[in-house]
């Protein structure tokens, strides 16, 4: 005889049973056992490889049903019955002082006809030896119990277990709850163990269909395959986007709601004089119209942390706080009797003046090579969608600069529309190249004084920069190595005055 415990998610029951499968099926089993986990460690296996996995779980969760229906009639009825079942096989190991097991099986919710696969994970703490392998049948009578099992929490449970293997004799066990039912089979395996153990249950995004996107943006793709079999219906169990299952009914796929992203961006470009304030030794400034400006760029390194959410299936919102270091050099020619005349003065007046004495057939050349540096906030919106594996993006955004120091204040808006197409690489993910524009306006506001060599005069100056060439090309690509994970760079430059090159690490939830 032996006695096997079975934790679920839910309630931490102990309970015994054994069933020795053929051998046939066990291979198999292992075979998709090994599979299943390689799936939750490395994200991307081939469509071939995932659907014979499907096709396994769904021959070991009729098999199990069929044992449990055999033993116990009346669960054919309860199942049609229930808010749905989850069917599925856990092995585990324990050595010494810890150890754990693992699970897979099939979630049914028949109140819509989804099929989620369900991974179990088993953390054990405490001493004993144990190897063993069974399957189980949970039927919930509860819809808000299923909701709560697919969703997994981390439970707790102290188990007392004591067992060994025995060929020759089939135990089945049952457990009857006011919202639950559950049917343990012990397959195979010896142990003694007292543990503490924790057992989470999680949907493995890489079997359940539910509408998650193999890339960071909207798309659907016609299936040409001619396979017409009718598929479970994919149910969207996140919070947003708003209206996400509605679109995910038509088809698309849409990408994880939330992500974080560390952007990097490095621009060099050409910049020009909006208007020029000047002034003289701490007095008031006025515009000043008669300057020569040449010589005048913009070169700037940011990083950005940027958090952002899918608040509509094709709308995606951000916010982004980073830090900006840069400088803005620029060569000033200031005419003397231009400023006399634009200040309204007469030299040929008798008397002293002392503007007319420093200023009269003079000129001056301001070398200004204004360092910055301070934390850059933003907002932004994108839109996007693609269609068999084409794609188009419009990110839109805007943001500020709060310098460290009040000589320098800068603004930037920005657009960026992309066109795209994304390749397929198996277990490598996907690889989208994309070509597009990027249309910028910046100001950059630069605020200082120089001392005029030679005279006792001290020039204020305010000057408003912005950048020559608004629009320019670009091409780039996204490397989406998971549903999770993904890198992006780009280079914009071939037309125009600016160059800049922007690079990111996304990660998506």
């Amino acid at each position: 005889m032996r006695l096997l415990s079975l934790d679920p998610v839910r309630y931490g029951l102990v309970y015994a049973m054994k069933r020795r499968p053929a051998l046939s099926h066990s291979v198999r089993l292992i075979g998709t056992f090994i599979l299943a986990a390689g799936v939750t460690a490395c994200s991307q296996f081939s469509p071939q490889q995932l659907e014979q996995t499907r096709l396994d779980l769904a021959e070991q969760t009729t098999q199990i049903v069929q044992q449990t229906v055999k033993q116990y009639p009346d669960t054919e009825a309860e199942l049609k019955s229930a808010a749905g079942f989850f069917a599925g096989q856990f092995s585990g190991a324990n050595m010494l002082v810890a150890g754990g097991g693992t699970g897979l099986g099939e979630l049914h919710d028949n109140r819509d006809g989804s099929i989620t696969y369900i991974d179990i994970r088993r953390l054990d703490l405490g001493p004993g030896v144990s190897a063993s392998r069974s399957s189980g049948l949970i039927v919930f009578k509860d819809g808000k119990l299923l909701d709560e099992f697919r969703k997994g929490r981390a439970m707790p449970s102290l188990s007392a277990e004591s067992s060994i293997g025995d060929s020759g004799t089939k135990r089945i066990a049952s457990r009857q709850g006011e919202d639950f039912s559950l049917y343990y089979f012990a397959e195979q395996g010896a142990s003694a163990v007292l543990t503490t153990r924790v057992v989470k249950a999680s949907v493995n995004e890489a079997l359940t269909d539910t509408g998650v996107s193999d890339i960071a943006i909207p798309n659907a793709t016609l299936d040409d395959s001619g396979d017409h079999i009718e598929k479970p219906p994919r149910q969207w169990d996140r919070p947003l986007p708003l209206m996400a299952q509605r679109v995910v009914d038509l088809g698309y796929d849409l990408p994880l709601p939330f992500g974080v992203r560390l952007n990097y961006a490095g621009i060099d470009q050409d910049m020009y004089l909006g208007s020029l304030d000047v002034g003289f030794n701490g007095g008031s400034k006025e515009a000043f119209e008669f300057v020569n400006f040449s010589d005048a760029s913009a070169e700037s390194d940011s990083v950005q942390l940027i958090f952002d959410a899918w608040l509509l299936p094709f709308m995606n919102v951000s916010l982004l706080v980073g830090d900006l270091k840069g400088d803005a050099p620029m060569l000033i020619s200031l005419d003397g009797n231009g400023m006399l005349d634009q200040l309204g003065e007469d030299c040929s007046r008798p008397g002293p003046n002392p503007l007319c004495r420093l200023l009269e057939d003079q000129s001056f050349l301001l070398d200004i090579e204004p360092d910055f540096s301070g934390t850059t906030y933003g907002v932004g919106v994108m839109f996007a969608g693609g269609w068999n594996d084409f794609f188009v993006t419009i990110p839109l955004n805007f943001s500020y600069a709060d310098m460290d120091t009040t000589k320098t204040d800068g603004i930037a808006y920005t657009a960026t529309p992309r066109v795209g197409y994304s390749f397929k690489l198996g277990k490598w993910g996907t690889v989208s190249p994309f070509v597009g524009g990027n249309y910028l306006k910046a100001e950059l506001d630069v605020t200082g004084s120089v001392d005029v060599p030679g005279v006792s005069l001290t020039i204020d100056y305010e000057i408003q920069q912005k950048n020559v060439d608004r629009w320019n090309a670009l091409v780039g690509a996204n490397w989406d190595i998971s549903k999770r994970w993904a890198v992006s760079a780009e280079y914009n430059g071939f037309t125009g005055s600016r160059d800049a090159f922007i690079t990111s690490v996304n990660y998506r939830f």
